[in-house]
């Protein structure tokens, strides 16, 4: 009777065991579990942000509403960070037009700020409507290159028919005085001007009187070396 009652209180602690073993298994498991799912999670969580990294580096989108004009990418092209990928005309916004003009060092070294500038759009006959009336609002102090001109300019093709292979240039920029009696809205110097608007990248000639003297003063060294003053 002894050693019946010895066994099965044997077994009531096997059978305790047996039990604190299945529930720190299932305590394990319930670990393991949870821990495969946060690790689930976590990865899903780096899918999704590699996928919105994908998305928002395959799509350019602007800052504001307007016209594009030009496109200089192609769908596919690998472009860095700062490369102009085009040209858009801002709607709605009232900025008025300035004018960048690139003259020969020589020249260019010659013109000041608050010079006047004479600007005839290439679309417009100098002859019958003379130019915009403009006034000179900066100067480079330095030359500047094809790529510097062309990131103002937007344009390269415009920028190496401009320069060529005269090398720096030296930048101008201008204001254009207003007339809104004009039909164009600026004042031209010998008209009315044409009947048509000046928009934005429209190519120009422009003109600066860099000196002015009375007509004596160009003869008076010829006399000099005439009469050996």
């Amino acid at each position: 009777y002894l050693e019946n009652q010895n066994t099965i209180a044997q077994l009531k602690v096997d059978l305790q065991d047996l039990d604190t073993q299945k529930k720190r298994l299932e305590q394990e498991n319930l670990e393991a579990a949870n821990s495969r799912k946060n690790q689930i999670a976590e990865v899903n969580r780096e899918i999704a942000q590699l996928e919105k990294q994908v998305a928002d580096n395959s799509k350019i989108i602007s800052p504001v509403d307007g016209c594009i004009l030009e496109i200089k990418s192609t769908v596919g092209q690998y472009v860095n960070p700062g490369t102009a990928l085009g040209k858009i005309n801002v709607q709605g916004k009232s900025s008025e037009l300035v004018a960048v003009s690139y003259f020969p060092v020589k020249d260019g070294k010659l013109i000041k700020s608050d010079m006047e500038i004479k600007i005839t759009p290439d679309t417009v006959k100098r002859e019958r409507f003379g130019g915009i009336i403009g006034k000179i609002t900066s100067i480079s102090n330095f030359p500047v290159t094809k790529e510097g001109a062309s990131f103002v300019v937007g344009n390269p093709e415009v920028v190496e028919n401009v320069i060529g292979e005269s090398g720096g240039q030296i930048e101008a920029y201008a204001q254009l005085k207003k007339d809104h009696n004009t039909f164009s809205g600026y004042q031209w110097s010998s008209s009315t001007g044409p009947q048509q608007k000046l928009t934005a990248g429209t190519t120009i000639t422009a003109r600066v009187r860099v000196e002015e003297r009375a007509p004596i003063t160009f003869v008076l060294p010829i006399l000099r070396e005439w009469t050996g003053i």
